[in-house]
């Protein structure tokens, strides 16, 4: 493959510098041509001028016509011309009174040539033939041949004598002085496309081995990603095998907490449903049962957090009447809240709104979020349910009138047993984990969770596809 490139990189830079160099040959052989033509007319203009004046000098003192053409035949017959020319003398018909072996009986006439001028113009034979000196091509259709003109009228006579010659010799002459440029073209285009297949094999055996030394490199990494990797491998199993022993852990612990509090809280019923106690006894037992019922809900908490981390299975959607929920909401937290003289009010657009949604999910996010409305809302305020409709959502808006929450501590929402500087305005008991179960199961729902928060409480707005 490699030598077939090289090959290939040689052969295309030589048939490139051929055709340059063809071209620049045919170039020069069309100026030799050219310039040949243009000395070519000078010089048989120059003869036949001179040819005139020697046949007039020898032919005046007779003043005949028979005699000039007779002197001019002869001169035809034995003169030499260079480049294989060769003289005619016509008359105004176009018909040869005088021509290399031509004899008396022979009636030739040019005058259905075609004629052209230097410009390759045509013209007629009677406009050739009225100019007294003129440079001309003549086609001889009989026999296919080409001429260069050179013609100077004799007046006395009304006749023109005429240099011929072939302009196929003219041709040849530029093409032999213009083939040595094309055989030095050729030479140096071999030449330089021999030296383009070295540079080229040189450039590609040094990339090559730069290519060779990389996939060395690459070679190396890979072996070592490889080994990298089954050692990630290893630690995401151990990973693994440690969060199924945590998980374990915790629903070990979790149930295993269970009975000794339900044996607490049994035995705290039984004290206060069976002995008198006194006012100091009784707030001790109050004080247990708020302990007792703390203990209770961090371990639901708990349970639900490691269920909810757990559970990978698709969400199983319900249509739901929104205001219809919200309502339902407002009647289970009414009694907690009528404890703190907080009033719920629930605002819609309309009466129903429908959602097809995860209706397991909505319910918790609900009351986790309502929880703390009730929880951090001040005494003898209200709570605020709104919620809203749109195209493709439905957002629903907790709105308490709380201490709200510091800015500087926004960032800690929603992370697993967070603790925030605000308290509960009636010592409720908090786990930190109701806020991070709600984002759990919004992105379960593909719900977006929003928090806006001051000094005279927050909103906590859900949104959720519809």
């Amino acid at each position: 493959m490699k030598k077939s490139f090289h090959a290939i990189i040689t052969a295309v830079v030589f048939v490139i510098l051929i055709c340059g160099f063809v071209a620049n040959s045919l170039w020069i052989e069309k100026v030799l041509y050219n310039n040949l033509c243009k000395q070519a007319y000078n010089n048989n203009l120059s003869i036949a001028k001179s040819i005139l004046a020697m046949v007039k000098k020898t032919s005046d003192h007779t003043r005949l016509k028979n005699e000039f053409i007779s002197h001019l035949q002869t001169t035809c017959d034995y003169l030499q011309l260079p480049n294989i020319g060769h003289i005619s003398l016509i008359d105004s018909n176009g018909r040869v009174l005088a021509e290399p072996g031509l004899t008396s009986k022979e009636n030739k006439h040019i005058s259905k040539y075609k004629f052209s001028n230097t410009d390759n113009e045509g013209i007629s034979f009677e406009n050739f033939f009225e100019e007294d000196t003129i440079k001309a091509f003549c086609h001889n259709t009989d026999i296919n041949e080409s001429y260069l003109l050179s013609a100077v009228t004799y007046q006395n006579y009304d006749c023109k004598l005429i240099i011929h010659q072939k302009t196929s010799f003219i041709r040849k002459q530029a093409k032999e002085a213009a083939f040595p440029f094309l055989i030095i073209g050729i030479i140096f285009g071999a030449f330089l496309a021999a030296l383009a297949g070295f540079i080229t094999y040189r450039q590609t055996k040094k990339y090559n081995n730069q290519l060779n030394e990389q996939k060395k490199i690459l070679e190396d990494n890979n072996r070592e990603i490889s080994i990298n990797n089954e050692k990630l491998q290893l630690k995401n199993q151990e990973l693994n095998d440690m969060a199924q022993d945590k998980d374990g852990l915790i629903n070990i612990l979790a149930h295993d907490l269970k009975n000794p509090i339900g044996g607490i809280e049994s035995s705290v019923k039984f004290l206060f449903n069976t002995i008198d106690l006194d006012e100091d006894q009784a707030i001790f037992v109050d004080i247990i049962t708020l302990q007792i019922n703390q203990a209770k809900t961090l371990i639901s908490d708990v349970l639900d957090m490691n269920s909810f981390e757990n559970n990978k299975s698709a969400l199983k959607k319900t249509e739901v009447d929104m205001v219809e929920f919200v309502l339902e909401k407002e009647k289970e937290f009414r009694a907690a809240a009528e404890k703190k003289n907080i009033k719920i009010n629930v605002e819609a657009e309309s009466n129903h709104i429908y959602c097809l949604t995860g209706a397991t999910e909505l319910h918790r996010i609900t009351e986790n979020l309502l929880s703390n409305a009730v929880k951090y809302t001040l005494h003898d305020r209200q709570i605020i349910l709104r919620l809203k409709e749109f195209d493709e959502r439905i957002s629903i808006q907790f709105i308490d009138q709380g201490p709200g929450i510091p800015e500087e501590e926004k960032h800690l929402l929603f992370k697993k047993f967070s603790r925030l500087s605000t308290k509960p305005t009636g010592d409720e008991s908090t786990t930190g984990l109701g806020l991070y179960i709600v984002k759990l199961l919004a992105d379960k729902l593909e719900a977006k969770v929003n928090v806006e928060s001051s000094d005279k409480g927050s909103i906590f707005t859900v949104i959720i596809p519809k």
